[in-house]
């Protein structure tokens, strides 16, 4: 990677996760509420350092570059020093530091699922260690029902998807039309009819798998995606799966139209997959180089099941380019591949999901669709909400 650590960026989104109003000021969108831990700099600065060396010990062969780590540990610490701040301006080196601060002080981490369930003893987890404790067995289940949507390419997978029937998986219509064409209007034809498969395990070092074979479609958004965001189109599909009866028990879906609140807290569930790598020099496009940088010095691997904390950022109807009203933000870390993955409730059981995940821009702002808004779901299917 040729990078310009020096090059000038914009404002990291990042600084309003780690701005802490004094007492008794107003609270911006976004920021940690008092569940999360209120760290001094010197504690984020060596949390990030000791997830590094825990990411180091486990890595194998793929020891991050030291000098990645110099860079993004001399980033965070000067970032830290002014992101209260309005007027300061931040290099890359400094963007990146951000990142990886947020990832590793309990913020919004990204947490691998090993055994079924995030590690309790991670360190990444923070305060959201109460909500999981509380809501440990829904939110099981709920992992459980998520599944990888294997292909026989060299990407291996096309995104996430969940079980929300005996038979029926949903997932986005972009991810669909990684994995069949339309030949007529509502009729698919799968590209890979006896290998595009869903393993509901999908786990770091996992010891099994599934392959529960896609037979068809049983639903998909009307109008075309083709990896473009456009909030007016429904970027939504349902598949039906040859299960035998053995698919893990389908997630129960929000019906309350009005749930999906500002500052919400959720999870999501996916499956996030390998970033693309900026060739060039000068200042990376947003959220390219940046997740490079992460995945080397974390020693990331992807394409297995992950978990991340987060919250509703702007609620259906307060996005200007959402006329339909069935789009909402949020800010839990994602990746290109966690497309499709279920967006959970995380105040009230763990147990509900709220919404699908579409697209967004990496750990920036991302966006789903509020499954109790869209009325286009087929009725007649067996789907359990609540």
């Amino acid at each position: 990677m040729a990078i310009d650590w020096d090059a000038e960026t914009d404002v990291p989104d990042q600084t309003v996760l780690l701005i802490t109003e004094p007492p008794g000021g107003p609270r911006r969108r976004g920021l940690e509420s008092t569940e999360l831990p209120q760290l001094t700099d010197g504690e984020r600065i060596e949390r990030l350092e000791a997830c590094i060396a825990q990411q180091s010990e486990s890595a194998g062969s793929r020891h991050p570059d030291p000098e990645l780590i110099k860079q993004v540990i001399q980033g965070a610490t000067t970032a830290l020093a002014k992101v209260t701040d309005p007027d300061a301006r931040f290099s890359f080196r400094e963007r990146a530091g951000l990142e990886a601060v947020v990832i590793t002080d309990g913020t919004r981490p990204s947490l691998p699922i090993k055994g079924g369930f995030v590690d309790s003893a991670d360190p990444r987890i923070g305060g959201w260690d109460q909500p999981f404790r509380r809501f440990g067995d829904a939110m099981r289940r709920v992992v459980a029902a998520v599944g990888r949507v294997n292909i026989p390419t060299n990407k291996h997978f096309a995104g996430t998807c969940f079980a929300i029937g005996p038979d029926l998986v949903m997932t986005n219509r972009h991810v669909l039309e990684a994995i069949a064409r339309e030949v007529g209007a509502g009729e698919w034809r799968l590209t890979y009819p006896e290998a595009t498969t869903i393993d509901f395990v999908g786990e770091v070092n996992a010891q099994s798998s599934t392959a529960f074979r896609v037979l068809s479609v049983a639903f998909a958004g009307p109008d075309a995606i083709r990896d473009k965001i456009n909030f007016t189109r429904l970027d939504l599909a349902v598949l039906r799966v040859e299960s035998g009866g053995g698919l893990p028990t389908a997630v129960r879906l929000e019906s309350d139209p009005d749930a999906v609140k500002d500052r919400r807290d959720l999870y999501l569930v996916g499956f996030p997959a390998r970033p693309n790598v900026f060739q060039g020099a000068g200042t990376p496009p947003r959220g390219n180089e940046t997740s490079a940088v992460m995945e080397s010095v974390f020693a990331w691997k992807f394409g297995v099941k992950t978990l991340a904390p987060g919250r509703v950022a702007a609620a259906p109807g307060d996005i200007e380019e959402d006329p339909r009203k069935w789009v909402f933000s949020h800010d839990a870390s994602t990746l290109a591949g966690n497309s499709g993955s279920a967006v959970v409730d995380l105040s009230i059981d763990g147990a509900r999901v709220i919404g699908l995940h579409f697209g967004g821009r990496s750990r920036d702002e991302n966006w789903s669709h509020a499954l109790a808004r869209i009325q286009e779901l087929p009725q007649a299917v067996d789907i359990s909400w609540v």
